[in-house]
């Protein structure tokens, strides 16, 4: 795993421990699954996206 890489990840990472706190689902795959069927693949590329800037910038 590369730094960026990495920085992803914890990106990543970081969005599912904060729904975990917040009580939405601390089952990430869960919580995944419903930020899939709300947003839609849109919001997905939207919180990718995010996450590769945060891992270049």
């Amino acid at each position: 795993m590369t730094a960026d890489t990495g920085i992803a990840f914890a990106a990543v990472t970081a969005i599912f421990a904060k729904a975990g706190v917040e009580g939405v689902n601390s089952d990430p795959a869960a919580f995944l699954g419903e930020r899939l069927s709300a947003m839609g693949w849109g919001g997905v590329v939207l919180i990718a996206l995010g996450s590769l800037m945060v891992a270049c910038g």
